[in-house]
């Protein structure tokens, strides 16, 4: 009797978190191009609005959320580059310092999108794993 050799993939956490972190990874994705597209072309975002009130927010409360320190140090970076840009825009800082403070936020930015997909596809190969089983093929096919 012949055997074939049949490969699965086990997930061991629940679907919401697995989809939610999938959902996240490809955000964070397109995010990150977003942001390499923008330091590519020169063009970045100079003033601080409301929703980059909220971003800064955000990140203070997920730097004292998560326990793992890469996404701490993310987080911090995403966070102080938001403030950062609020700070000036609220100064009233000149268009040129205004905007190399933007691009120097963006490759903060940049860092800290590229720190979280890193520990989300950690995470992914710490839940996701492979197994192979050897079943005996169907003499009648």
């Amino acid at each position: 009797m012949r055997r074939r050799l049949i490969n699965d993939i086990t997930i061991d956490s629940d679907w919401i978190t697995t989809v939610g972190t999938a959902a996240v990874l490809i955000v964070t994705g397109v995010l990150a191009s977003s942001e390499i597209h923008q330091f590519g072309s020169g063009k970045a975002l100079e003033r601080g609005s409301l929703d980059t009130i909220f971003l800064a927010l955000y990140c203070l409360v997920f730097v004292f959320s998560f326990r793992a320190k890469l996404l701490k140090v993310a987080f911090a970076l995403i966070g102080t580059q938001a403030a950062a840009r609020v700070i000036l825009s609220y100064v009233h800082a000149s268009s040129g310092f205004r905007h190399n403070a933007a691009i120097g936020g963006l490759i903060l930015n940049l860092a800290g999108l590229t720190i979280v997909i890193f520990a989300i596809v950690k995470w992914f190969r710490s839940v996701v794993h492979w197994s192979s089983q050897l079943k005996p093929e169907d003499p009648t096919s």
